[in-house]
């Protein structure tokens, strides 16, 4: 074992005690000391902080007071050496635990009652730190991102609704992360049935679509956005009518907004003469109404397909009959007998 020779302790007050011999160590008269020794390597030193008594037997109202500090698992805090009884210490520098934030000395490991740095110190002390452990932030992971629902057939992107031949479709969101649900709702225009949509992927392949049966369809978003194509169909009113004939597009027209329905089985009769009940019903239809009055005039009974129309061009001043409270639905209707209607229709309504 190697020997390491003892260089004397000096106190707060810098006398300084030599040794005589053995354990007696000489110093200013009255002072008494006490140590515990550590083990060192060699070349080192240690500074030892050492209470001093004053005083016969260490007694009285002149014993010098030590703080101990208990830093409770944080680094390690030096003993405070009060000078004499009733002096007060002014705060060490704080201790450092990793993970907990340092939340001042108190009087019991507990940590429940805080040290009043104010208060007078009597006796010998031992304070305990009080930790408070750092809360931990959740990782922040990076935002999944978003892809966009196209509409093929809208020239500016980015809307959740957009207008096209033969109806409307509506999205209920423009972006969406992959997985989401995108809901499609598909409302075809007058004369056009519903269609389901196409919703391809960012590689032009099939995305599985979900007819929901109340007008909308969903799909999960892929990776990458979708394109969504949707194409509507007219509807066939009239077997008798084809692409060829002139009035082919006013026919589908008319039967499409309600305004003429055909003769029946799908008939569309484009060559038959038009009637004045057939005429007087196109416009009741065109004003939207609905109106159910009594008739005015003799040749027109309830329940018939014009009684309603004719009832209510009569109160509107469209028509006049032809004399003698009839109208003579079933007869035919000149170009000027027409002209006259319109021409009252226009002003009127």
């Amino acid at each position: 074992m190697d020997t390491y020779w003892f260089g004397g302790y000096s106190s707060r007050h810098g006398n300084v005690f030599n040794q005589v011999s053995g354990n007696t160590y000489s110093g200013d008269s009255g002072m008494a000391y006490s140590w515990k020794d550590k083990i060192l390597e060699p070349g080192q030193t240690r500074n030892f902080s050492v209470l001093i008594g004053i005083g016969d037997a260490m007694s009285g109202d002149n014993v010098p007071i030590g703080v101990n500090f208990d830093s409770q698992g944080g680094s390690e805090v030096d003993t405070v050496i009060v000078g004499m009884a009733g002096d007060t210490i002014s705060a060490p520098t704080p201790p450092t635990r990793c993970g907990y934030t340092f939340g001042d000395w108190y009087t019991e490991p507990e940590c429940t009652n805080q040290f009043d740095y104010s208060a007078p110190i009597t006796a010998t002390i031992t304070l305990y730190a009080k930790w408070t452990q750092n809360t931990t932030p959740p990782s922040s992971s990076s935002t999944p991102p978003t892809y966009p629902v196209n509409d093929a057939n809208q020239s500016t992107q980015g809307s959740t609704q957009g207008t096209q031949d033969g109806g409307q479709i509506k999205f209920n969101k423009t972006r969406a992360r992959a997985g989401d649900t995108v809901t499609i709702t598909v409302t075809p225009g007058k004369g056009y049935e519903k269609a389901k949509p196409n919703v391809l992927d960012k590689d032009g392949k099939p995305v599985e679509i979900t007819d929901n049966g109340d007008g909308t369809f969903s799909f999960k978003m892929p990776v990458g956005g979708v394109t969504v194509d949707t194409e509507f169909t007219r509807i066939d009113y009239f077997d008798d009518v084809n692409e060829r004939d002139w009035f082919n597009e006013a026919s589908w027209y008319c039967a499409a907004h309600g305004l003429m329905q055909g003769t029946g089985n799908r008939q569309f009769d484009g060559h038959m003469d038009t009637n004045r009940a057939m005429l007087v019903t196109v416009l009741y239809r065109l004003a939207n109404s609905t109106d159910s009055l009594d008739s005015i005039f003799t040749d027109v009974k309830s329940g018939k397909w014009y009684s309603d129309a004719i009832s209510w061009a009569a109160n509107n001043g469209i028509v006049e009959g032809t004399g003698n409270d009839i109208i003579s639905p079933k007869a035919g209707a000149t170009r000027a007998q027409f002209a006259a209607m319109m021409q009252r229709y226009m002003t009127t309504l």
